[in-house]
């Protein structure tokens, strides 16, 4: 409401004293009719009223529009000193000719301005307008229509900067409480920007979320640490300390380009998994990466209990026949015999592996790369024709998932432990 006025009856007009401070604008007038006794009536015009405020001051003129690599370079005149311009305004729109401002900048009384963090190749429209020491705004420049340069899309103002953010913890390995630590860097030349930072593991999903935490004013080409703790006895799944997600959101000064505020940060902290193995022979696999993957140090660390392993039946090593040795190094992914003259355990310190392995067509000796047990039919789900082999011990031996027979005595696959797979084609299996 900028003035309001009763009129008393036989009038048909009203003049408004309007206030020296009102803004230049598009204003609408309405009237209100109430005798005090029945619900009021209202009267809206048709029309709006164009109000310009002689004391405004003048209208900017761009004199220069560049276009840079994810940014434009503007250049302005500058106003009439009388005029007691203490700002400029830049109004911003996504989408030229639609009348929308999807931002607008003010920058102090200076002549020239880079806009950056915007998505090269995409067409802006640009206005500007001037701000005096009363409050006062200008009428808005004619528009001008600028393309940024450059091959790759303009980054977000605000980013993770993905090679210096890591997860760590007191043992150095992936146990009891980690922290995720989220470097947040600011990579344009604008002012200081904040944001909310949200943590998940696994998945981005509501359930999966760490943590939400607030960085503050982060300057231009500068970075700030966003670390959150967790347990990791807290998390169901093991697997999904493997990737963490990294979520910028609600930034201020908002962002012009906001498509890159999702990143992952993996997990490459070792843990450890123990097999145990028992007399005689036993087909096991790694459900982790070995950090130290030399099959002498294995042979070493089950002394004198291992006599020899295999890998499939073509490839062994013997420590009592080192020149016949040609088995060098032990992976996840690969299954392993490993035959035993006494029980003993083995703990294995690795990384997340893949969860995929290659499949020839007939059997392959094959790891499983999971530090969970799955149902045999879910992790072969739209798969028609295999078989999958265990070795449980020397008294029990084989046991056997056949696709085509209606009941088996091999339901789950575990860790830990090797299987041999039979399959009709080449094809990659991933593991859950």
């Amino acid at each position: 409401m900028i003035q309001d006025g009763f009129q008393e009856e036989g009038t048909n007009s009203y003049v408004w004293s309007l206030p020296e401070d009102m803004l230049s604008g598009e204003y609408y007038i309405y009237a209100k009719i109430d005798d005090h006794e029945n619900a009021p009536v209202y009267a809206y015009s048709t029309g709006k009223i164009i109000f310009k405020n002689a004391s405004a001051p003048g209208i900017p003129t761009i004199v220069s529009t560049q276009p840079t690599n994810g940014g434009i370079y503007l250049q302005w005149e500058e106003n009439a000193i009388d005029e007691n311009v203490i700002a400029y305004r830049i109004y911003l729109s996504n989408s030229p000719g639609s009348g929308i401002y999807d931002y607008n900048i003010a920058v102090s009384s200076i002549t020239d301005y880079t806009l950056s963090g915007l998505t090269s190749g995409h067409e802006y429209e640009i206005f500007m307008t001037a701000v005096n020491d009363d409050g006062l705004e200008s009428d808005m420049s004619e528009s001008q229509r600028v393309i940024p340069e450059g091959n790759l899309l303009g980054s977000a103002d605000l980013i993770v900067d993905s090679d210096h953010s890591f997860i760590t913890s007191t043992t150095g390995k992936l146990e009891n409480d980690i922290s995720i630590i989220a470097r947040i860097q600011n990579i344009s030349d604008n002012e200081a920007q904040s944001a909310q930072i949200a943590c998940y593991y696994g998945s981005i999903v509501a359930e999966n979320l760490i943590q939400t935490l607030t960085v503050t004013s982060i300057p231009g080409n500068l970075t700030a640490d966003a670390i959150f703790p967790l347990n990791v006895s807290s998390v169901p799944n093991f697997y999904d300390l493997e990737i963490f997600y990294i979520v910028i959101q609600n930034v201020l000064p908002s962002e012009l380009e906001t498509s890159n505020n999702t990143s992952a940060i993996s997990n490459h902290l070792p843990f450890d998994y123990t097999i145990q193995l028992t007399e005689g022979f036993n087909l096991i696999s790694f459900p982790n990466e070995p950090l130290v993957s030399s099959t002498a140090a294995f042979i070493e660390s089950l002394t004198p209990n291992c006599k020899v392993i295999w890998e499939g039946y073509s490839q062994s090593y013997d420590p009592d026949k080192p020149q016949m040795d040609n088995i060098k190094n032990l992976n996840a992914g690969t299954a392993y015999w490993f035959e035993m003259d006494s029980d003993n355990s083995m703990i294995v310190s690795g990384s997340f592996p893949g969860r995929s392995v290659s499949l020839k067509s007939g059997w392959n000796w094959v790891g499983y790369n999971s530090m969970s047990a799955h149902l045999i039919s879910e992790i072969f789900s739209g798969i028609n024709d295999f078989k999958v082999l265990s070795y449980i011990d020397d008294q029990v031996q084989w046991q056997m998932y056949d696709s085509s027979f209606s009941s088996n005595d091999l339901s789950i696959m575990k860790p830990g432990h090797g299987y041999g797979i039979f399959v009709t084609e080449e094809m990659t299996l991933t593991f859950p």
